[in-house]
């Protein structure tokens, strides 16, 4: 099951039944109806919460199977959508910014990005993964707090394995499809990159249709202060090198790059 995590700051809140404190698995209520956690809810289905669907406590409590099922639609491998955050090597976790890194399991919006650079198999994607699933299910758990189960919140992410995109078009780098593509990566609010620089490209042609394409995207989001979770298995230097050394920055600036060790041991779910 995913689990839960309190938001920084967040006071406890005791449920009124059971007397624990459950923060995060909390409806918080207002006027005469007390304060009751979702375990205990689903239970009583007493009447006292009309506001509530019962419908929707079941996936409320453990929504990892509707969750897995809609990231795969958005474009995550199922390997990658098996992926939990319990999972993930305390080393990796302790490289990511903590402050962000709560904020974001809490269920926080991402406001901003972080690229994971590092040898094949090291979990990169995992970890990506991983971290939206758990940020999507604290997110669907504070938005149920609020009267308001909120399943829009699909609309926030697009998955992209740049390896894939990068193929297709030196197959055809002129496809509508690659336009349409771009349009909606520029605008979605939160936007994975996945093996970023994973292509070899021999065809000139391709070659600069795959940059310029990657070019306007990064222009875009950098002005537009829109996050990029990305990875790639070369580091910063060698990114540099493959692609415009402007662009390239301008990624790393608004998503800094974090390396992960070599001795960093391979994980997967």
């Amino acid at each position: 099951m995913i689990p839960f995590v309190a938001f920084p700051g967040l006071p406890p809140a005791i449920c009124s039944r059971c007397g624990r404190d459950r923060t995060f698995t909390h409806v918080y209520t207002d006027g005469d109806v007390p304060t009751i956690c979702l375990q205990c809810l689903a239970v009583v289905k007493d009447g006292r919460h009309p506001a509530v669907s019962y419908r929707v406590l079941p996936t409320a409590l453990d929504p990892e199977p509707v969750i897995r099922e809609r990231l795969i639609r958005r474009g995550l491998s199922e390997r990658d959508a098996d992926c939990a955050i319990q999972q993930v090597p305390a080393r990796i976790l302790q490289l990511i910014p903590q402050e962000w890194l709560v904020k974001i399991l809490a269920g926080g919006k991402i406001r901003t990005g972080l690229g994971l650079v590092g040898l094949p198999e090291q979990g990169k994607s995992g970890f990506l993964a991983a971290l939206l699933k758990t940020n999507w299910a604290n997110y669907l758990r504070i938005s149920l707090q609020r009267w308001d189960f909120d399943w829009n919140y699909e609309d926030q992410f697009r998955w992209v394995n740049w390896l894939q995109w990068a193929t297709r078009i030196q197959l055809d780098p002129w496809n509508e499809s690659h336009v349409q593509l771009l349009d909606i990566c520029k605008q979605i609010p939160v936007l994975v990159l996945d093996d970023l620089a994973r292509e070899k490209v021999e065809d000139p042609r391709a070659a600069e249709r795959i940059r310029a394409i990657l070019t306007s995207l990064i222009d875009f989001r950098d002005g537009a202060h829109l996050p990029i979770l990305w990875t790639s298995n070369l580091g910063v230097p060698a990114l540099l090198e493959k692609y415009d050394a402007h662009h390239v920055r301008r990624l790393i600036h608004g998503n800094p790059a974090i390396e992960l060790p070599p001795d960093m041991p391979t994980w997967s779910a």
